[in-house]
């Protein structure tokens, strides 16, 4: 019984070095695993950091090109608004004393004068109003 005792404690023992080689080999592969973990931990946390700075360019330019835009569109609009003051100055400087003397010649007149200058047509149809209007009386 001795020497059966004696075998289990060996086999117990081999079993014990070889979970214990196991675990050391296991816990150094967990250790090596932490290590890579930390290490593509901060390359993302890097990444994160280069790509925020990216944006953050990208933001500032489209901040100072937008800011040109306006400035060329204010300076347009400048532009335009002086081309059309002046054009409209020199429309009514240019047209303001012919637009008086055409209002000038425009004076009343009577109806006998009117009446004289009617074509045919205009008094055929005014007959036809007058009979028209006879009819409902």
């Amino acid at each position: 019984m001795a020497s059966q005792y004696k075998r289990l404690q060996e086999n117990f023992q081999r079993q014990i070095t070889q979970l214990t080689g196991e675990s050391n080999t296991l816990q150094a592969d967990i250790e090596a695993r932490n290590k890579r973990l930390d290490e593509l931990k901060r390359e993302r946390t890097n990444t994160i950091q280069e790509k925020d700075n990216v944006i953050a360019g990208l933001k500032s330019s489209i901040t100072q090109m937008s800011n040109k835009f306006l400035d060329m569109l204010m300076e347009t609009l400048a532009k335009i608004k002086a081309r059309i003051d002046s054009a409209s100055t020199e429309f009514d400087k240019t047209n303001e004393s012919s637009l008086k003397k055409k209002l000038e010649e425009f004076t009343a007149v009577s109806y006998t004068h009117l009446r004289a200058h009617e074509t045919s047509l205009h008094l055929v149809c005014r007959l036809l109003l007058e009979k028209k209007k006879k009819k409902k009386k």
